[in-house]
């Protein structure tokens, strides 16, 4: 699955109740989905503003065009970065993105057969996605956290991705439990040391995210 599906089963529990405020878990998504373009090579992030950026191109009988990303839902946040005429900054795309993309992300995991789709409440319907392998999010916790926690030095960068849009969101703590001895946390301070050396870009998105998050928290205590 991809970093975007990942973090909403890990933000969300078996009965579908997100596991965090549900506006965290928004800008989680929301973060996941700049994440997974920036991985793919369709946008950057400059002095703390989502640029797009020119992917490899693909041919085309009348001519050459950028090929856009694999994923419809990446396509069209793609689609609005680039033909946005201001290049805003990575806190601003956060609260435009997530407003929708909790219901967008669920929408296409029932299409891929991940979750499903079910009214709840006696007077009050309202629609719940819930796992249809009510133990996705616990083996995918289970496995980053046994890497970490081993400090497996093949991690790749999905999930050395994931891993950070996890700490920003504060949801690390319910993966590494279990890390008594601080042995996970470390590696992940290492994994996340490495992303900014070679990627900068992707420690300002983590720490936008961080400092959206503490803004959602703190208004929601208000």
């Amino acid at each position: 699955m991809s970093i975007v599906d990942n973090f909403y089963l890990l933000a969300h529990d078996e009965n579908g109740k997100p596991r965090v405020q549900a506006r965290v878990a928004a800008l989680g998504l929301a973060a996941s989905v700049l994440a997974e373009l920036m991985l793919t090579g369709h946008v950057t992030i400059a002095e703390q503003r989502v640029q797009p950026t020119a992917p490899p191109m693909q041919s085309h009988v009348a001519g050459q065009r950028y090929t856009p990303p694999p994923d419809p839902l990446g396509h069209t946040v793609w689609d609005q970065i680039r033909h946005e005429p201001n290049r805003h900054q990575v806190r601003t795309w956060l609260g435009v993105l997530a407003p929708t993309i909790t219901e967008a992300v669920a929408v296409r995991l029932v299409r891929i057969g991940a979750l499903d789709q079910v009214e709840v409440g006696r007077f009050r319907r309202t629609t719940r996605y819930v796992p249809i392998d009510r133990n996705a999010g616990v083996k995918i916790k289970a496995v980053l956290a046994s890497r970490l926690i081993q400090a497996d030095p093949t991690i790749g960068w999905s999930d050395a991705v994931l891993a950070g849009v996890l700490h920003a969101t504060g949801l690390m703590a319910d993966v590494l439990w279990q890390d008594s001895g601080g042995r996970g946390r470390r590696y992940l301070g290492e994994i996340l040391r490495d992303i900014g050396a070679q990627t900068p870009a992707f420690i300002d998105l983590f720490a936008d995210t961080e400092a959206a998050v503490g803004d959602a928290v703190l208004s929601h205590r208000v």
